[in-house]
């Protein structure tokens, strides 16, 4: 039985086992009749041994080399109150749930540090002099420099950063990256706006820029639309005129000004925006900027596009057009009426006289031959 409960990948439950608000990490295994009380979390790669009990609010996390309760070389530690005895003096270490996996657990969760203790130990780190840390989110720093969004140094900002950077280098699966981009916003409680400038940054930051060579340059941003346009999609679901309007930014505020036309024109093509999104974009007051600034002159780019697009449709009704005009006109030659019998003709239902044949024809020739000389005659 489980009952709301967090599990996360590759986790194996055994015959019997009873599950209470608690929470699992990758690759946990209980094994037959184990009991897991509210309140739980049990680290990555733990093994529970058979019919064992976990009690309430119990923290249990696998360390190298320990060695756990009963038979087996799969070791794990018994972290709660009751049971853990600590040498004070021993630097023996850090608690294993310091890892950001765990860390990310306990959050989601609910059963991390008090408040108190992180409090305490944000002002020990500021006091070792670390000043490039934003413990908030400033939303007029993102509007002076929307890049900022992959340079946090807050947790929430590394930690997204990094699974956005894992999903680079180990070629993982949008859905996926896009789900624990989720879940970890929801579990750190960081402003969704945050992210949706962070994943439409970081698209920009993967496209190569190259220099005078336009269809190259459409190339290497059809590229990475291909591989990351969805996951822009999905992160700024019902935002993407917003979303359009950082891209805007963003490359005004950098080397990708001369990306802007073939990021957008990727992105309509690969249907992650629409010509509607373009023209609500296109309609806001703060996307057209100042005369002769970088913004207005990506606003034009999007003007340009606008107009071309609404070419290609006036062409296109053209062509449906002329296509109904020639389907009309064939099916009017179809129905056009046979052409009348001739009065010389036979009436329909009569008989018509037979054929002569050869000799008969020489006869009426000869016989018209005579009549001839005798009126010459």
């Amino acid at each position: 039985m489980i009952r709301n409960s967090y599990l996360w990948n590759n986790v194996h439950i055994g015959a019997g086992c009873i599950i209470k608000e608690s929470i699992l990490g990758a690759g946990v295994i209980l094994e037959t009749g184990t009991v897991v009380e509210r309140g739980c979390l049990i680290g990555e790669g733990v093994v529970v041994k058979a019919h064992s009990r976990v009690i309430e609010f119990s923290r249990i996390a696998k360390r190298n080399g320990d060695q756990g309760l009963g038979d087996g070389d799969g070791g794990y530690l018994l972290d709660d109150a009751t049971q853990q005895e600590e040498d004070p003096d021993s630097d023996e270490d850090a608690d294993p749930f310091e890892s950001a996996a765990n860390l990310r657990y306990l959050r989601l969760g609910g059963i991390g540090k008090e408040e108190s203790e992180s409090e305490t130990e944000a002002d020990d780190s500021g006091s070792e002099g670390e000043t490039n840390v934003h413990p908030a989110f400033d939303p007029m720093e993102l509007d002076r420099d929307p890049w900022c969004s992959l340079k946090w140094q807050d947790e929430f900002g590394r930690e997204a950063y990094q699974t956005l950077k894992r999903g680079v280098d180990e070629h993982l699966d949008v859905d996926n990256v896009a789900l624990e981009l989720t879940t970890l916003r929801m579990a750190s409680n960081a402003d969704p706006g945050r992210l949706k400038v962070m994943v439409v940054a970081f698209m920009l930051e993967q496209i190569k820029i190259v220099e005078g060579n336009v269809a190259g340059q459409k190339k290497a941003a059809m590229d990475v639309v291909e591989r990351w346009g969805e996951l822009v999609a999905s992160i700024c679901r019902g935002e993407m005129i917003q979303a359009l309007w950082r891209l805007q930014q963003l490359c005004s505020l950098s080397a990708y000004q001369s990306v802007f036309g073939a990021v957008v024109s990727a992105c309509y093509m690969e249907e992650v925006i629409n010509e509607d999104t373009i023209k609500k974009w296109h309609a806001l007051p703060e996307s057209k900027g100042a005369e002769g600034s970088n913004m207005n002159k990506l606003w034009k780019i999007g003007q340009s596009m606008l107009a071309a697009l609404a070419q290609d449709s006036d062409d296109e009704e053209s062509e449906e057009e002329e296509d109904e005009d020639e389907s009309e006109e064939e099916a009017s030659v179809d129905e056009t009426p046979a052409p009348k019998a001739k009065s010389g003709n036979p009436p329909t239902g009569a008989k018509a006289p037979p054929p002569k044949n050869e000799e008969e024809e020489d006869d009426d020739e000869d016989d018209d031959d005579e009549d001839d000389e005798e009126e010459e005659e």
